[in-house]
C-alpha cells in the first residue's frame, strides 16, 4: 500500500492513509502522508473481567468468544448458553452486541443468569490476548 501512495505523492497526489485503530500504521516512516484513524465498530474493551479472572484458581475458567465476526441465530446462542451452563464451570463469555441475527441487542435466555450465578461474566467484548495469557483459563473456544 505504501508504495503505491509514495509514488502518487511523488507525481504531486495529496495522500490521506485511512486506517482503523485496530491495524495503525507508524506514521513516522512516512511523514509526508496526513493519517486518519476510523472507528472499527469494536465495542470497548471490557477489563473488569481480568479483576473477575484473579478471583478463580488456575487453570478453571473456560473463555468463550466469537469475535467481531459471529452471526449466529437466537437458538444457537442460547444452545451455547446452556452449554456453558452445564458446564458446572466458571466462564468468561464474549458476547458482541449484533451478533445474533436480525437481534440489535442479545438477550440471554430465561433462567440463564439465576443458573450460572456466581460463576459467570458475560461481556461485550474482552482483551483477548490477556485473556488468553491469564493462568485460568482452561480451556477457549474462539472463532
Amino acid at each position: 500500500m505504501f508504495q503505491l501512495a509514495t509514488l502518487l505523492f511523488q507525481r504531486g497526489f495529496s495522500v490521506t492513509v485511512i486506517h482503523t485503530l485496530l491495524n495503525a500504521p507508524d506514521p513516522s516512516g512516512h511523514p509526508h502522508f496526513r493519517f486518519v484513524a476510523i472507528d472499527d465498530g469494536l465495542p470497548e474493551e471490557d477489563r473488569s473481567c481480568m479483576a473477575w479472572l484473579d478471583r478463580h484458581p488456575a487453570g478453571s475458567v473456560i473463555y468463550v468468544s466469537f469475535c467481531s465476526l459471529a452471526d449466529m441465530e437466537k437458538e444457537e446462542l442460547a444452545e451455547v448458553a446452556w452449554r456453558l451452563a452445564g458446564s458446572g464451570q466458571p466462564f468468561l463469555w464474549v458476547v458482541r452486541l449484533g451478533s445474533v441475527r436480525g437481534e440489535a441487542g442479545v438477550e440471554l435466555p430465561a433462567g440463564f443468569v439465576d443458573e450460572t450465578q456466581g460463576r459467570e461474566m458475560v461481556v461485550a467484548w474482552a482483551p483477548q490476548v490477556e485473556v488468553l495469557l491469564h493462568t485460568v483459563s482452561n480451556s477457549s473456544y474462539s472463532d
